[in-house]
């Protein structure tokens, strides 16, 4: 009789047997002022507390729970996963997670799993540090630095936060509702990523096919990528900023800009809202430059 994980052929999926364990939940307190969270396959949720302590709470199987390894160090908790011994990770959706035999070719394995689920209870101003978590995210209010990281296929939801750090490698639509300090998005795969309001320095790269868009806000400095199709709207002003558009999705800048250079190596065309001040336009591309409140301003 051939075992769950046993190998038939070099092209044909192994399917496990049905899983007989029984959830249960795990928890764990500590006194801490930044979490990261890594090598995850779970739904997260992050919710602030009036309470000095972090708690956590995680729901699975046993299995999934026995991979998922939870450290406290100085003011720094580290929750980190791993997938089954001799499996290598190759892709996740919500409802399964599959995994890659390491030392056989086009060999795919693939486990039906209660999706995990990890709850962190957290004071306000705590640190969040997010990479390669596959699940769906909701974090809340928690005022402090987030930095998320990786190709998740869900969606993220995100509350208010201060120094904002995205590096989006996925395909689950981003929403923030703001972001207050120093705020970088990149982009580079299909989702869609958008800030409703943001303050301070704003940088936004994205060399994907998805948008990014910042609906509100009012920044010192603005630098703005974009190189691929993918569309990259800030709405809000700026003091001054760096457009640069080098490839064939548009640039829509339709708030207040003061000093503005611009430019266009590629069929993208750049719009924008108001220039009060001066702008100098680079670049050889077929993209059309547009102001929509144009008057008479000398470039240098």
């Amino acid at each position: 009789m051939r075992l769950p994980w046993q190998r038939r052929s070099q092209s044909e999926e192994l399917v496990a047997a049905p899983n007989n364990e029984t959830p249960e939940t795990r928890q764990f307190v500590f006194t801490a002022q930044s979490i990261s969270l890594s090598d995850i396959f779970a739904d997260i949720t992050a919710e602030v507390v009036a309470d000095e302590n972090v708690r956590i709470e995680m729901e699975g199987l046993p299995s999934q729970l026995n991979r998922i390894g939870v450290k406290s160090s100085d003011s720094d908790i580290q929750i980190k996963g791993s997938p089954p011994r001799n499996f290598t990770l190759v892709r996740t959706t919500r409802a399964r997670t599959i995994f890659q035999i390491s030392r056989l070719v086009d060999v795919r394995v693939i486990q039906e799993e209660t999706p995990l689920s990890i709850r962190l209870f957290l004071p306000k101003g705590t640190s969040l540090s997010l990479q390669e978590v596959d699940g769906r995210i909701t974090i809340g209010d928690t005022e402090g630095r987030l930095k998320v990281s990786g190709s998740n296929s869900c969606p993220t939801t995100i509350g208010n936060v201060a120094d904002l750090k995205i590096c989006h490698e996925g395909s689950g639509d981003m929403t923030i509702a703001s972001a207050h300090g120093d705020v970088v998005i990149e982009n580079s795969y299909t989702g869609d990523i958008t800030v409703q309001q943001v303050t301070g320095q704003l940088t936004i790269e994205n060399d994907g096919s998805g948008d990014v868009k910042v609906l509100d806000g009012h920044v010192s400095e603005a630098h703005l990528t974009l190189s691929y199709t993918g569309q990259v709207s800030y709405l809000g002003s700026t003091a001054k900023a760096a457009l640069n558009s080098d490839g064939s999705g548009n640039f829509i800048h339709n708030g207040t800009v003061g000093l503005a250079h611009i430019t266009i190596d590629y069929t993208g065309d750049v719009r924008i809202g108001n220039i009060t001040k001066r702008y100098q336009r680079h670049g050889d591309g077929s993209g059309e430059l547009i102001i929509r409140d144009e008057e008479p301003m000398p470039t240098w």
